[in-house]
């Protein structure tokens, strides 16, 4: 009864204003009279739009707050959830990528099927499968999807040549219980099938067929996803509802009729190639100059800024914040988080020449919920496989006191950790031969930030 009650307690809370419903219900009024009798008038896009509100900004922050209303997660996934649902409506532009989600929670029952529940009802064309088998996947991303290497007839006097088009209307796709679809290998036909449909000019081909699989896409799932596949998505990590938390409970009848401006302004925005052209006339958006993403992840920022810059406001900067928090929340590959595990243990010994392996590697082996807890001077051998594709090995010091003994030295890392992990804030890249004032601070398991897996 206590878990009801936190459904349905203080209505007022979860009421939605709609900065449409008095726009949308004056127009209707008006033409109630006149149609009486008549059959009804095709609306052109014009049409439409005029029937709602021109600021895009208050539609989206009423989509935000409808997100709000049957969902307990952070501002600034609920910003990027908002965006991700407009880019469905737009994505058949020509824009060079899709963006993808990886939903996902430390526990289960943490909100991420009632996530993909809330995109199905608002994305263009959703296709929702819960734990659906390969043979079903793999024939749905392949339905109708064949490139047409026959464009349409040219007419003369066309100056642009008119490219082929793939034989489909686009749809979005929504995978629930990824962990019953993939396997532990990365050798997987879907595997390649989705990672190929996160980029407009990717071919997926079979024979002599060749098949275009681009479009948005969202998975959830109690697992975490193939490494090739997670690396192309942006991570949403949920978290359990707590009794304080007030959400409503989740009637898609209800929700739909609630949502029926938010899809009513979507659906205009779908239909509107002069909004598609604005947002395409504007070009790639311009991303901060300190910022450091893995070029996966800057194709999944790319599409969201860019609907973010066009729609304008607070919006390019709630964007560009909410990026950056979800990508902190980026899982990493072992060597990867080896890096900047070592990088944390030189700066809290005020960055050192060396650390001796048998001192190294105790360290390591003490970071608890790591791949190397637990590791101790005889793991050396483990480390060494993990740096080696870094071109990253011990050596022996040559002079001083530990003479003769195996070291790491951080000569070796800094290439690196400049081209795979963020830079630390208040350091900046010196001659070896200078000194670095740093600041110790304990390595944790929140210390290190990498950019991403090689």
């Amino acid at each position: 009864m206590e878990q009801e009650n936190n459904y349905q307690s203080k209505p007022e809370e979860l009421a939605l204003k709609s900065p449409a419903a008095e726009c949308v219900q004056e127009e209707a009024d008006d033409e109630t009279d006149s149609q009486e009798g008549e059959g009804r008038k095709i609306r052109t896009t014009s049409d439409l739009r005029a029937m709602i509100p021109h600021d895009d900004q208050a539609m989206l922050d009423f989509l935000v707050a409808f997100l709000r209303k049957y969902m307990v997660c952070e501002e600034y996934q609920l910003h990027l959830l908002a965006l991700w649902i407009v880019h469905t409506w737009t994505h058949q532009v020509d824009v060079a990528t899709a963006a993808y989600l990886d939903v996902r929670s430390p526990e289960p029952e943490s909100g991420k099927t009632r996530c993909l529940q809330l995109l199905k009802l608002l994305s263009q064309e959703p296709w929702f499968a819960s734990g659906p088998s390969l043979g079903t996947v793999k024939a749905k991303l392949l339905e109708e999807r064949v490139w047409d290497d026959t464009p349409p007839q040219q007419q003369e006097g066309d100056e642009e040549e008119i490219e082929p088009q793939f034989l489909c209307a686009p749809f979005t796709i929504l995978l629930d219980d990824c962990q019953h679809l993939f396997g532990p290998s990365e050798r997987q036909q879907v595997l390649a099938m989705l990672n190929s449909g996160s980029r407009r000019v990717s071919r997926y081909t079979i024979g002599d067929e060749q098949y275009c699989i681009f479009r948005p896409m969202a998975f959830a799932g109690n697992a975490r996803l193939p490494r090739s596949l997670a690396a192309r998505c942006i991570p949403m990590v949920l978290r359990r509802k707590k009794p304080s938390d007030i959400v409503a409970r989740f009637d898609p009848d209800v929700a739909e009729d609630e949502a029926s401006e938010i899809q009513f302004w979507l659906e205009v925005i779908g239909m509107m190639a002069s909004w598609h052209k604005e947002l395409m006339s504007k070009g790639p958006p311009a991303l901060p100059s300190d910022w450091v993403l893995t070029a996966h992840q800057e194709d999944c920022a790319e599409p969201l800024l860019q609907i973010a810059d066009h729609i304008g406001g607070p919006w390019p900067e709630r964007a560009r914040a909410a990026i950056v928090a979800c990508f902190s929340l980026a899982e990493y590959s072992p060597p990867i988080q080896v890096l900047a595990d070592i990088r944390a243990w030189f700066r809290l010994k005020d960055d050192p020449e060396f650390i001796l392996s048998r001192d190294l590697l105790p360290l390591l082996g003490a970071m608890e919920q790591r791949p190397w807890a637990g590791w101790n001077i005889k793991s050396g051998r483990r480390l060494a496989n993990l740096l080696e594709r870094f071109r990253i090995s011990s050596r022996r010091v040559t002079n001083g006191p530990e003479k003769g003994h195996t070291a790491y030295f951080i000569k070796d890392f800094k290439d690196a950790w400049e081209r795979y992990l963020h830079a630390i804030p208040g350091i900046e890249l010196v001659d070896e031969t200078q000194s670095e004032a740093v600041t110790p601070e304990t390595p944790s398991n929140e210390t290190s930030v990498p950019i991403g897996s090689a």
